[in-house]
């Protein structure tokens, strides 16, 4: 066998095959991430064709999708349906990336996949497999081999050495049997020149898709000692970056090829050498392109004045691992970040136009009530910059992290797994006797007794925290104003609502505080507290929700269909689907206005104010504020009136604007409501164009 005749398949599982639950896998942010495009595979595809072996990329992503939306295919597991499809592919060697998430259904797909095509060989790769690769082997017979750390090089020395016909099993990094005993060789030199990388084979990949970002490699390694924290270990804290000239030409390639929105610069700290940085923003600059992109950073690692030229650079979003709110548990995890630092940066950056991710863990095995609320407290604070997405996360002990090795005895098996690897609300019978047998291959799906704290509690914690932050943000922020403690709202609402929820265990809780029934239960806890018990501010957000639930109560219909024929003056005008005009006794708006700004309640948030609100996604709703002329014009647009109509009738209430006629005004309503994605247009077929159709 030559290399050009070696047939490589390179298989990616990433988080989407975590949901077997349909309900859970139509929420957008699963959805978005089961779009991801597989960077790593890539770059492995890359490195193979140097060699002249062009692999076949397979995102099992998209397998999925049809799978969880196809009743009659989920009658099997979608291990089996994967490796099905992956048999009737003509390939001499499957190589699987592996993550913690993910790794059940990886090692049950490779075991069907080997009954299937005993002959083809079996590789792994990745984080996963490569620190619990002796065990991994140990216990699973039809896992061949496992390529440890970054493969760049020996993933191309095992290929020819395979299609030479030699055994693989002298290639560094390799983790291989011999005599029934796994064995592993000393770990493969990392690249220490990035730039001397090919491109990854984005070409190679089907699912590219224009309208989105695309992933872009811009270091490895971390110098960092987190104890949480598996980066470190896979990279062996080899701190490297690319050129700024490299991958600003790389981006110009990738944005000739597929003109992305921006690009996700991916690397876990990027800001830990200032001057390099510096460079690269200096670079973009220079250059013109405009380029859009993001990163991660740690905010003891940026300052103002870096801040400020990553953004003139076209940094767009940001994300900070802040992990803790408590300076007792920073100290403990390693992490020793300066908090008041922390929440001056993560301001900065969102009021420079960034998207700022704030992300928490809770669950450390020394932590207490207090750390917890100051956890909390942070992400409250974080809320008041609109442009700031928060998470919570519970901890998950990573294999081969210090403090997965300190609690490996101690590791506690619950029906509510961690999210922190991305795990899904259902775990199949199949995934759930591996988890349990094997503990040492899969201990992110345990938990790490916390002697000082209820779990239990903590995971409806953060299912609250998840849901409120996203539905009823000012809400908190108004509240943490006003009382400074929004585990007190948590325990007063846990108290109110123990009867809702005390049945719900497991995947049923996390459900409900993921749907519109929470909201509404939430919304009737408000209001049940007694008036005085509530401030200014919450009893307009209160007024405000209860008139957004009324309104999606009366939601029937969904948008009129689309026609072939389009005739002009057939044009309706509607709002668009999600789109709600309120009319409210005061302003929220200006509630946002002054919870932003710090400032105390005063007149303005008890005028009369028109509000109009928009879904934006299945949980997000954005506010938007309008003037009463725009809502006059935007209550004419019933979905019945053509456009000249609705022209005709608002001209009709409207003055002239200085050298504006009134039908200029009505246009020019016309124009702003549009570019504002309120309304939309759509044809109805006349009842002799349906005729002349059926």
């Amino acid at each position: 066998m030559t290399q050009a005749s070696l047939k490589v398949c390179l298989v990616s599982i990433p988080t989407a095959t975590d949901f077997e639950d349909p309900v859970q896998f139509e929420n957008e942010g699963v959805r978005e991430t089961s779009a991801d495009v597989p960077l790593g595979v890539l770059a492995l595809a890359a490195v193979l064709e140097e060699i002249g072996i062009v692999p076949l990329i397979v995102d099992s992503n998209a397998w999925y999708v049809e799978y969880i939306h196809c009743a009659r295919r989920r009658q099997s597991s979608f291990s089996h349906y994967a490796a099905e499809r992956l048999a009737s592919l003509d390939a001499d060697l499957f190589g699987f990336s592996t993550i913690c998430n993910s790794y059940p259904v990886t090692l049950q797909t490779a075991q069907r996949l080997k009954e299937l095509r005993p002959h083809a060989v079996t590789l792994f790769g990745g984080p996963q497999a490569s620190v619990v690769d002796l065990p991994t082997l140990r216990h699973f017979p039809f896992v061949d081999f496992i390529l440890r750390g970054e493969a760049d090089r020996s993933l191309p020395e095992f290929a020819m050495r395979l299609a030479g016909g030699l055994s693989p099993e002298t290639v560094p990094g390799i983790t291989y049997r011999s005599a029934g005993e796994a064995r592993r060789n000393p770990d493969a030199p990392m690249p220490a020149d990035l730039d001397s990388l090919p491109l990854p084979a984005f070409h190679l990949y089907p699912g590219v898709c224009p309208t989105r970002g695309l992933p872009l490699e811009l270091g490895r390694g971390c110098p960092f000692g987190c104890t949480f924290c598996s980066t470190n270990d896979f990279f062996r804290r080899s701190f490297r970056l690319k050129s700024p000239a490299k991958l600003i030409e790389q981006m110009d390639i990738l944005a000739a090829r597929y003109a992305p929105e921006y690009f996700d610069l991916m690397h876990d700290m990027f800001t830990v050498d200032r001057r390099r940085v510096v460079a690269f923003c200096e670079a973009m600059i220079e250059s013109g392109r405009g380029y859009r992109w993001g990163c991660s950073a740690r905010t003891d690692c940026v300052d103002p004045e870096l801040i400020d030229l990553m953004a003139r650079a076209g940094c767009c979003s940001i994300f900070f691992g802040i992990e803790s709110g408590s300076p007792r548990i920073q100290k403990i995890i390693d992490k020793r970040l300066d908090l008041d630092e922390a929440r001056t940066n993560t301001v900065l950056t969102t009021r420079h136009g960034m998207r700022t991710t704030v992300s928490t863990i809770m669950g450390f095995p020394e932590e207490t009530i207090d750390d917890v609320r100051a956890t909390v407290g942070f992400l409250a604070e974080a809320l008041r910059e609109p442009e700031t997405v928060t998470q919570l996360h519970l901890l998950a002990p990573l294999a081969g992290t210090p403090l997965e090795s300190k609690y490996r005895d101690r590791l506690v098996l619950e029906d509510i797994y961690t999210d922190m690897s991305h795990s899904g609300w259902v775990q199949g019978d199949a995934e759930r006797q591996l988890i349990s047998a094997y503990p040492e291959v899969f201990p992110n799906f345990y938990a790490i007794p916390t002697p000082h704290l209820d779990r239990r509690y903590l995971q409806e914690l953060r299912e609250f925290i998840l849901r409120t932050t996203c539905r009823f943000r000012w809400m908190l922020v108004a509240w943490q104003d006003r009382c400074g403690d929004l585990l007190t709202l948590f325990d007063e609402w846990r108290a109110w609502s123990r009867d809702l929820v005390a049945h719900r265990r497991g995947c049923e809780m996390r459900r409900y505080y993921a749907t519109w029934d929470f909201d509404r239960d939430f919304v009737r806890f408000l209001r049940s507290r007694p008036e005085q018990a509530r401030g200014e501010f919450e009893a307009v957000l209160l007024e405000f929700e209860e008139a957004l639930l009324r309104v999606l109560r009366e939601e029937t219909g969904e948008a009129p269909p689309a026609t072939l024929k389009v005739l002009e003056s057939d044009m309706r005008l509607g709002l668009n689907p999600h789109v709600y005009v309120l009319h409210l006794d005061s302003d929220a708006t200006r509630v946002v206005e002054l919870l932003r700004e710090r400032q105390p309640p005063d007149e303005s948030i008890h005028r009369p104010a028109i509000t109009a609100t928009r879904r934006v996604s299945e949980d997000e709703i954005e506010v938007i504020a309008i003037s009463p002329l725009t809502a006059e014009f935007l209550e004419l647009c019933d979905g019945n009136s053509t456009v000249d109509d609705v022209l005709r009738q608002f001209a009709a209430k409207c003055t002239p604007l200085g050298s504006l006629t009134a039908w200029d005004v009505a246009t020019r309503a016309l124009q702003m409501t549009y570019q504002r994605n309120l309304i939309r247009t759509f044809a109805v077929e006349s009842d002799a164009e349906c005729a002349s159709a059926a």
